[in-house]
């Protein structure tokens, strides 16, 4: 697992301004429109939070964990990206209970896993990978990892 502090992440230096996007996000039971950087000056914080499908074993027990965090930590920003579509994720959804909390991405044309440099173009997916974004827009912290289990969300606090 990847887990540094102070090193280059595929390009994005900690400390140095992230990639910006605006698309629809699953949030509280709907599909809206919205920017990062309305979720940075809302927030005290941004956990991007990178996973490669809907319906594998192990997504549905990471967005659980991701949404137990999200309820303890009402002023920072979930937010849960895979490469599936918005239909995929909808179906996903209905299958899961206590996700309203996150913001959940379907983002099939992986240009934001690539702009993260997450992206699996082998797989044609994002590899398991956290991001936390400050109030001021700049990359504080990141984990990289083969496994959504390996990942240490409370690292990013």
């Amino acid at each position: 697992m990847i887990d540094r502090y102070d090193y280059y992440v595929s390009g994005i230096k900690i400390d140095t301004q992230v990639p910006r996007f605006k698309t629809h996000m699953h949030h509280q039971h709907s599909l809206h429109e919205r920017s990062l950087d309305a979720l940075i000056s809302a927030h005290d914080a941004v956990i991007l939070a990178f996973y490669p499908y809907d319906f594998t074993p192990e997504s549905a027990e990471f967005l659980t964990r991701l949404s137990a965090l999200a309820s303890k930590h009402p002023t920072i920003a979930f937010v849960a990206l895979s490469s599936d579509s918005h239909h995929a994720h909808h179906i996903f959804l209905e299958r899961l209970s206590d996700v309203e909390r996150l913001y959940l991405i379907g983002n099939p044309s992986l240009d934001i896993g690539e702009a993260y440099g997450v992206l699996d173009a082998e797989e044609g997916c994002f590899k398991p990978a956290l991001f936390r974004i400050e109030p001021t827009g700049l990359l504080s912290r990141f984990q990289q990892a083969e496994r959504l289990s390996d990942l240490t969300l409370e690292t990013l606090l």
